[in-house]
């Protein structure tokens, strides 16, 4: 049986490399981070590639794994990662299933095409302000007025993340470390806590907490603003792959649940 490449570092990448050992499939998991590694179960026969890769280095991995099949089960804004797994999979010739998250409600808030609109937005609303777009886009945020004031940002509590932020001149005061999703009632206290007037997030549908904090907003009567996506969204929902990977490599038992 060849081995499954699975590029993780999302609760679905986890859900896939579980089921994969379930069946006994020889995985390999890639993750971008060691936050990324925390994320896939700690038990099972699963060997682990930390680090970023491009497109030629995912080819080589393909081709040195002599891989069968790749899935991808990154993060929907993870658009630069998608686009090197496709082109690395169409270059080896290596089937590619793409695990794609369903986008939140599309009721209420307002969508941006990139930060910097974000940004020319939020100089139009008085008060705070809370980032939970990740530490990613912490640099164009510091165009807010005044954003060492009003800027308050929840990233993951991780070195790198609060390294990024006091470089940028977020004070440390201002920096909410915690490692979601959220439940709406911890998003409603955060707003209120902080007094925020406005908060920006990332449609990271259901499993990334989208729906609480739209609903916490919603709830308070503040701004919602919401970074787009950009990446395509073609793929197979999380029970459709789990799905196919049972037909595949489990027994007919395992394929129909």
């Amino acid at each position: 049986m060849r081995p499954v490449l699975v590029f993780a570092g999302t609760s679905e990448g986890r859900k896939i490399v579980e089921e994969l050992c379930a069946l006994g499939a020889p995985c390999t998991a890639c993750v971008a981070t060691g936050y990324g590694r925390e994320m896939l179960p700690p038990a099972g026969d699963i060997r682990i590639l930390s680090g970023r890769m491009d497109a030629e280095e995912i080819r080589r991995t393909i081709l040195a794994l002599s891989c069968g099949l790749v899935v991808d089960a990154t993060h929907p804004y993870a658009v630069q990662v998608s686009e090197n797994i496709r082109k690395a999979c169409a270059r080896t010739g290596t089937e590619c299933l793409r695990v794609a998250r369903a986008k939140g409600r599309e009721k209420g808030g307002e969508r941006f095409p990139d930060a910097q609109a974000i940004v020319r937005r939020l100089n139009g609303i008085p008060g705070n302000i809370l980032l939970t777009t990740g530490s990613k886009d912490l640099p164009d945020f510091t165009g807010v007025t005044d954003y060492r004031r009003r800027v308050y940002v929840r990233v993951l509590p991780a070195a790198a993340s609060l390294e990024r932020c006091a470089r940028l001149g977020y004070p440390m005061s201002h920096v909410i470390a915690m490692q979601g999703p959220f439940s709406e009632e911890l998003n409603i206290a955060l707003l209120r806590q902080f007094s925020i007037a406005a908060l920006v997030t990332k449609d990271s549908g259901r499993p990334g907490g989208f729906e609480e904090k739209a609903a916490a907003a919603e709830k308070l009567g503040i701004a919602l603003l919401i970074l787009e996506r950009h990446g395509p969204d073609e793929g197979l929902s999380l029970e459709q792959a789990l799905t196919e990977l049972r037909k595949r490599y489990g027994t007919e038992e395992d394929a129909h649940g």
